[in-house]
């Protein structure tokens, strides 16, 4: 077959087997973390063209293209992206992290820059043991800001690696513009800082695209060092499939595949251009899109009357804040589309790079000289990328300057187990940050307590880390006006038998499980701890005094946690007020899969916390 038509064939793949997943999972929570590859499907067939055996493939969370560019099939793709048992990965991969060692994908990765380093690695071998071998590393324009893109191209230069580092510039990233947030004017300026070749081209670029992309590959086989791509992309594909994308309504005049159909069948090259569309399309028809969700909620979650869900609380409370203290600041990235930006403008409300690193550093800066930021840092999984600045900074920093206020900065990250993101976007480091000192650490369970920490917080000297459980946005309760007290839990049910102590969603598990004990005579006391640091032992100290049994319920991992740190306190300081030996319930020490069906099994429920509860008083 020659080269366009294969070319042809596999745009042709991609776009119709995007089309018919995005109609199969339209307007459900798996949408939210499929990322769709219209409009840079030329990229994917140009690279399916020039890839070969040894060769190593790095991509980013917007894989489907270049996974199916490289071979892997249609339905087994299909079974990933739907994190089914079955799956090559088990139902660990789901659509953000798609590998496969035999067609050559060595990673598919969800921090925006995490995966150029390991291209570069990849590179490195090549140029060490593999003759005539690349490294391929795929990322948005949304990454160029972030020191991983700017150290791994420094070193790639340096030792003249095999990689080429492409770019899919569609000029956003996220909601956030290319030009607001970039100091250059495109992307390939970025080669001459470290003298290596760079090329623009566009996938539109219908007589030459493929030709100059061959042509840039052999040069970088040949040895003649690595090159940074940027390809201009079409600006036709929403972030996610959560957004409303209507594949009949996109503008033919920018559209490749409209263009390419075109073109081929001006030239007559392929034959019967419209006959080929319809073979491809037909053989992806017959693959079964239906997907069957799991309906099971993975926390159950307890409502109470109310005015207010617990996002909007948040919401309306930095409103509040922010019209009262005209010190706080919000950073972060794609804020321009947000109420704080359309109220308080672009001199309050700061849309940032996604660089989380730099940017909790530049809140600090601002804190330390009198404002008040608060960072938006998305998902918890980010806040290890800005470990440097929260950790070495923000938290030490208090402890080797003298005479200076500590810098009162707010790092907001979306927390949990909770929606099938796989393992990278479903962790839960609030135990981890337990661990340093200097950190305030908020992370509450209802609206009322969500919003009386944030204003509480306003007072507090240092640091702060607020995790909000992504399974809880919608949970009802009501604002409150009143700062709820830094470092004092609440006691959410009373009782006489025993102590189960949690914060965030588990919160909920423990008020569900109280509620099915009190039909077995049994008598559960629920801590909801709001504040994990500083902690509040005492109020945990004083309910054993009284049940003389606990259960921690953790919803993070087994080790140097959140469990392990109040266990180790009440059996240092109240064990002679236990009944028999504390009791942790907490995730498994693993990544988390992408499968719900999965993840049902391996986070702490109702009916294991039952069970445990049963097994410690009556020995069942």
């Amino acid at each position: 077959m020659k080269r366009n038509e294969k070319f042809y064939r596999k745009i042709i793949e991609i776009r119709h087997f995007e089309r018919k997943l995005y109609e199969s999972i339209k307007g459900s929570d798996l949408a939210r973390y499929i990322h769709l590859s219209v409009g840079r499907e030329p990229v994917a067939a140009a690279v399916g063209l020039e890839f070969i055996p040894g060769d190593a493939m790095v991509s980013t969370y917007r894989t489907h293209g270049i996974s199916l560019a490289l071979g892997i099939s249609p339905t087994e793709l299909l079974a990933e992206i739907l994190a089914v048992k079955n799956s090559h990965s088990e139902g660990f991969s789901g659509s953000i992290h798609i590998e496969s060692r035999e067609n050559g994908i060595y990673d598919s990765n969800g921090i925006i820059a995490g995966g150029i380093p390991i291209a570069t690695g990849l590179g490195m071998y090549r140029k060490i043991e593999m003759e005539n071998r690349i490294a391929w590393c795929f990322f948005g324009d949304g990454a160029v800001q972030a020191g991983s893109f700017h150290e791994s191209l420094n070193i790639a230069a340096r030792h003249q690696l095999p990689v080429i580092f492409i770019c899919e510039n569609n000029g956003l990233g996220m909601t956030t513009t290319f030009e607001s947030v970039a100091a250059v004017n495109h992307v390939v300026d970025y080669a001459n800082v470290y003298q290596i070749k760079g090329v623009q081209l566009d996938v539109n670029h219908l007589e030459g695209f493929l030709d100059e992309f061959a042509s840039l590959v052999q040069q970088v086989r040949n040895g003649q060092g690595p090159a940074l791509v940027e390809i201009n992309i079409p600006p036709i594909c929403p972030h996610s499939a959560a957004d409303e994308m209507d594949f009949t309504q996109i503008d033919q005049n920018i559209d490749p595949i409209h263009l390419y159909t075109e073109f081929y069948s001006k030239t007559k090259e392929l034959g019967d251009v419209q006959q080929i569309k319809l073979e491809v399309e037909q053989q992806i028809d017959q693959i079964s899109f239906t997907w069957y969700p799991d309906q099971r909620p993975i926390v159950p979650l307890y409502h109470r009357d109310g005015e207010s869900t617990f996002r909007q609380a948040i919401q309306e409370t930095i409103e509040d804040l922010m019209a009262e203290d005209q010190r706080i600041m919000m950073l972060g990235t794609a804020l321009e589309r947000t109420p704080f930006f359309k109220r308080f403008g672009p001199e309050r409300v700061k849309s940032m790079p996604i660089a989380e690193n730099s940017v909790v550093g530049i809140a600090h800066g601002l804190a330390l000289d009198g404002k008040k930021p608060i960072m938006d840092i998305m998902m918890a999984g980010f806040t290890y990328v800005a470990a440097d600045q929260i950790i070495n900074q923000l938290a030490m920093g208090q402890f080797y300057r003298n005479q200076v206020p500590a810098p009162n900065v707010l790092i907001r990250a979306l927390i949990g187990s909770g929606e099938a993101m796989g393992a990278q976007h479903s962790q839960n480091p609030h135990g981890m940050f337990l661990h340093v000192p200097g950190l305030t650490i908020l992370y509450p369970a209802f609206p009322e307590d969500a919003s009386g920490v944030l204003r509480a917080v306003q007072d507090v000297d240092g640091p702060v880390l607020f995790f909000e459980h992504i399974l809880l946005r919608n949970v009802q309760g009501n604002k409150s006006q009143e700062p709820y007290p830094i470092g004092k839990l609440s006691v959410k049910r009373q009782g006489t038998d025993i102590t189960f102590v949690a914060a965030g969603a588990m919160v909920h598990v423990c008020l569900e499980t109280a509620n099915m004990l009190e039909e077995t005579d049994i008598d559960a006391e629920v801590l909801d701890l709001v504040t994990i640091a500083p902690l509040d032992l005492d109020g945990i100290y004083e309910s054993i005094e009284k049940t003389g049994r606990l259960i921690v319920v953790d919803e993070a991992w087994p080790y140097a946690g959140l469990a392990d740190h109040i266990v180790a306190q009440l059996t240092i300081n109240r064990f002679t007020h236990l009944k028999v030996p504390p009791a942790v319930l907490t995730l498994p020490a693993m990544g988390l899969p992408s499968s719900k069906e999965l993840i049902l099994e391996l986070i702490p429920s109702v009916e294991k916390l039952r069970d445990l509860t049963n097994k410690i008083i009556k020995g069942d």
